[in-house]
């Protein structure tokens, strides 16, 4: 993002690395947590002056930075929100009492968050499972579960970025070398 304030362009190497995933979740959450406050702390920085970055990027650019980086920290925090009202509209239509107003505009947003949330992941499994020859139906059914580990994760970088900001949790690498 500072580079392309600057005026330069970037792009994205289009290579497969060999950045290997953690094995525990533990390890997990650490590494999503770090990469979601560091978003957090991006978002932070380069909105401190929001007509500066609309003149420096463009609205263009302005806009695909905030789908890049706000929307997924948003979709991470509001995705247990969004389940819960969710599942008390579910109860309330099963008693009989129906949503009006703010209350089905809530509800509509909450099923457009969840559906274009789990949508994107759903192509982000398939195409993980044809790369490595696995099944994506394994993938597909663990991805409620998946987005509520992304959640604690935003949840836990939102924590960190307000009381904690100078701590980053470091995860271990080249464990997959190891005789473990």
């Amino acid at each position: 993002v500072r580079l392309a304030r600057l005026g330069y362009r970037c792009g994205t190497l289009l290579l497969p690395t060999m950045e290997e995933a953690p094995r525990h979740l533990g390890v997990w959450l650490r590494q999503r947590t770090r990469w979601l406050k560091g978003w957090i702390q991006t978002i932070f920085v380069h909105t401190r002056n929001p007509a500066a970055l609309v003149r420096d990027l463009g609205w263009r650019r302005t806009a695909l930075f905030h789908l890049a980086l706000s929307a997924i920290v948003l979709s991470a925090l509001c995705h247990p929100v969004f389940l819960v009202l969710l599942a008390v509209e579910f109860g309330r239509s099963v008693l009989g009492v129906s949503a009006a107003g703010a209350e089905l505009a809530m509800l509509v947003i909450a099923i457009f968050n969840l559906a274009a949330g789990y949508t994107t992941y759903a192509f982000l499994a398939h195409e993980i499972a044809r790369r490595n020859g696995r099944r994506v139906v394994p993938l597909l059914i663990g991805l409620p579960l998946y987005w509520l580990l992304i959640s604690a994760a935003g949840w836990r970088a939102a924590w960190q970025f307000v009381f904690d900001p100078f701590r980053w949790e470091k995860t271990e690498h080249g464990l997959a070398n190891s005789a473990t």
